[in-house]
């Protein structure tokens, strides 16, 4: 028998801890979204070509900043098992397209993103944290990434799930890696990753959500070639289908 008692106690001091201290940086951080919008809203028309984009950079970087507290929330959250599921149906094609436009301005260019097949399937699940799920899949593959490289998507229907392939051109994942890839705050250090920012909470929180959809997030990747990341979920029932309005 071992006893981990301390150890279990720390780990709860630890995200309360983390719980904290976001709830704390929240209130600032909104604060000063606000006043950098209000500042984009007053010299979006200047004649200062600088300023408007100064400005577009700050705000880039508050909203990265919002997302990585939010996901230190979404720990805490999960930890407690406080973590709100708010299922509706949607068609998942809709949804991809939409991630994929976000990326798209974020990454300003430097990727090509293909959806080369997005059938319309209509599955019944969160989609705000389905969506941070593909937004984070779809960021990693930009940043880990050479500039100009493409990524592919492909979501189809396979029995009574569906499956959405992101697979890019990067700098690929060892075998070892893949194997601790989804824990909590593990990232991989090699010399691409040397000055890419994170605390390795993104991909362990994509799979708690994947979890609670009783969906599945895989890994298959080659050192130098590139990786595949594949989502699983299931497909709505019949008997929940609504028409679909136009």
């Amino acid at each position: 028998m071992l006893d981990i008692t301390d150890r279990k106690l720390e780990e709860l001091r630890k995200d309360d801890f983390i719980s904290i201290v976001s709830h704390e940086l929240k209130t600032p951080l909104t604060t000063l979204s606000t006043m950098i919008q209000l500042l984009k809203l007053k010299f979006e028309n200047d004649t200062e070509a600088l300023i408007p984009g100064e400005i577009d950079k700050a705000y880039r970087q508050i909203k990265k900043m919002n997302v990585l507290i939010n996901s230190f929330l979404d720990i805490a959250r999960f930890q407690s098992g406080k973590m709100d599921m708010n299922c509706d149906h949607f068609y998942i094609s809709e949804l991809v397209k939409e991630m994929v436009d976000q990326v798209v301005f974020t990454a300003n260019g430097t990727h090509s993103i293909d959806i080369t097949l997005c059938e319309d399937i209509l599955v019944y699940a969160d989609r705000e944290k389905i969506g941070s799920v593909l937004l984070n899949i779809l960021s990693n593959a930009t940043k880990f990434s050479t500039q100009g490289s493409s990524i592919e998507i492909r979501c189809y229907k396979e029995g009574d799930e569906v499956k959405i392939s992101i697979r890019d051109e990067g700098y690929g994942i060892s075998p070892a890696d893949q194997e601790r890839l989804f824990e909590k705050f593990y990232r991989v250090r090699n010399k691409f990753t040397t000055n890419t920012s994170g605390f390795g909470i993104g991909l362990y929180l994509c799979r708690q959500v994947m979890d609670d959809h009783n969906g599945r997030i895989q890994v298959e990747s080659i050192e130098g070639e590139g990786s595949t990341f594949l989502l699983t979920l299931p497909t709505a029932t019949i008997s929940t289908i609504s028409p679909r309005s136009n």
